[in-house]
């Protein structure tokens, strides 16, 4: 394969990619059937009764109840979680699936914990980052990009 030939092969690869992303995106209503948390703070009355899923930050767990708060594009709110029975710290980051009650309630039907703590998102990009890099250093020690040609060859002393 000649330079010309990887170069449109890289360039429509990239733009597929781009095209997915687009798709996505133009369809995630159709695919997503509950309210999403930003209609839920525009008009909260029009969906009480109805099933949804949320993601939130625990602010607090008391008995058999907390209280997350779900962030949305344009702020913030707090619901109020009845049949709690996930065990996590205040600050990590839950996923409740559930029926919407009045008054910013949820009767939880299933409750998963996302992060247990706030320090775990934390924890999870340092372990990807040391990952990524010890790949990359076994990758380079064994194997090298020829610029000329634009093709990855085995290395000499590798």
């Amino acid at each position: 394969m000649n330079r010309v030939v990887r170069l449109v092969v890289i360039v429509a690869l990239v733009a597929a990619l781009f095209g997915l992303g687009v798709y996505a995106d133009a369809t995630e209503q159709d695919r997503w059937p509950y309210p999403t948390a930003e209609t839920l703070d525009e008009n909260y009355g029009q969906y009480v009764g109805q099933e949804t899923l949320l993601f939130g930050a625990v602010e607090e767990s008391r008995g058999g109840t907390a209280v997350i708060e779900v962030e949305h594009d344009s702020g913030t709110f707090l619901m109020e979680v009845q049949n709690f029975d996930a065990t996590v710290q205040s600050g990590g980051t839950v996923q409740v699936f559930g029926t919407l009650g009045a008054d910013y309630t949820i009767d939880a039907n299933r409750v998963v914990v996302v992060n247990p703590s706030a320090l775990s998102t934390w924890y999870k990009y340092v372990i990807s980052a040391v990952a990524a890099s010890l790949f990359l250093l076994v990758f380079f020690r064994y194997w090298q990009v020829n610029l000329d040609t634009l093709q990855l060859e085995a290395r000499d002393d590798g």
